[in-house]
């Protein structure tokens, strides 16, 4: 009972975040796009390296940076977190230029386009649940 409750309560939590967001970048609106990204960019690293600082990780993200370089992973890693970047960008600048449903329907609509790509271009089946 103990998880779901967590599971339950860390959801409720999300949707209100991130329901709260718009309004928090609203706030933000005399602020460039850019920069209110480049310190999200900033404060996220700041915040993992004190995550890995107590739980003393290192020896774990290093052999499994090492592993991604040497398969060659790293660039897709890489291209992925500049696509993050691009999206969170624009979504940063819609909401501060009073775009904010025009930015959720993209964000309500992008996962319905990445699945008719992936079935598209990609040639992936969707189970019957799926669909």
């Amino acid at each position: 009972m103990g998880n779901t409750r967590l599971g339950v309560t860390s959801g409720l939590l999300a949707y209100v975040f991130w329901g709260v967001l718009g309004i928090f970048w609203e706030l933000l609106h005399a602020v460039p796009a850019l920069d209110t990204l480049a310190y999200r960019i900033v404060w996220s690293l700041v915040t993992i390296f004190v995550v890995l600082l107590f739980q003393n990780s290192w020896r774990t993200v290093w052999q499994t940076i090492v592993t991604l370089t040497q398969n060659r992973k790293i660039l897709w890693i890489m291209l992925s977190g500049l696509l993050i970047t691009v999206n969170w960008y624009i979504y940063i600048y819609m909401v501060t230029h009073n775009q904010a449903t025009e930015a959720s329907l993209g964000y309500y609509m992008m996962p319905l386009m990445n699945v008719a790509i992936a079935v598209l271009f990609l040639h992936e089946r969707l189970s019957p649940a799926k669909m």
